[in-house]
């Protein structure tokens, strides 16, 4: 009787061992795959490196792709292309860059005549040579004073916004991490949303089709609309 257990005792004893000895061959394995596997990362940071050090030796700047692929402030992205198309066909523009005919706002207060367009990332805005004497002062911002007209809101600019490569969330808004800023706002001048204008010209009335250009916005690289922004900011208004 005792015997027997011994050699069942053995024969377990065994089992163990060569089933200890399995697991060890398997995890030897497995540790030198993930040592070619280092080996084979540094072979590819080495080769990336010394690329590097060449492009160096030769005076070639170290540009990232990503950088490449920025816009910068001017550049007529697919967004500026919809916003102009847009604007010249809902108010009969020959050229998109000035909104010709008497200008007011929703509310009939006059803001001038054939206005300049400025086409930017948070949307199409109009630059007021000088701010209307009716306008009132409601708050005060680093980058322009809010004014309004009635119910319009006006920015009256006191700062460029080349510092900020992407606007605030807004009905028109993309975010593209635009070279040189999101717009170009001119410190001085005032600005009024586009969308907030409507023009008399030829005694026929005229005013952006709103829904049709944030539907053809979507569509672009970018657009994000009324969203959240992607990085948390202190926020100072409804444009910038």
């Amino acid at each position: 009787m005792a015997s027997r257990q011994n050699d069942a005792l053995s024969a377990e004893l065994r089992a163990s061992r060569a089933e200890r000895r399995e697991s060890e061959g398997r995890a030897a394995e497995e540790i030198r795959c993930l040592r070619k596997e280092l080996e084979a990362l540094r072979l590819q940071s080495d080769e990336r490196d010394s690329k590097l050090l060449l492009k160096l030796q030769e005076g070639q700047p170290l540009v990232r792709a990503a950088q490449i692929s920025r816009p910068k402030l001017g550049d007529p992205t697919e967004n500026i292309r919809a916003m102009e198309e847009q604007v010249s066909k809902d108010f009969k523009l020959d050229r998109s860059s000035t909104l010709e005919g008497k200008c007011f706002t929703p509310d009939f207060h006059p803001v001038g005549e054939n206005l300049p367009i400025l086409y930017g990332d948070h949307g199409p805005y109009c630059e007021l040579q000088t701010l209307p004497s009716a306008a009132s002062r409601v708050a005060e911002g680093r980058w322009f004073d809010h004014y309004t007209l009635g119910k319009t809101k006006l920015y009256a600019q006191k700062a460029t916004v080349a510092d900020r490569p992407n606007p605030p969330p807004g009905r028109f808004a993309s975010q593209l991490n635009r070279i040189g800023g999101y717009a170009d706002y001119k410190p001085g001048k005032t600005y009024i949303a586009i969308n907030e204008i409507r023009v008399i010209k030829n005694n026929t009335p005229y005013r952006l089709n709103s829904d049709e250009l944030e539907a053809k916005l979507r569509k672009t690289k970018g657009y994000v609309g009324l969203s959240r922004p992607r990085r948390r900011s202190r926020k100072k208004s409804s444009r910038n």
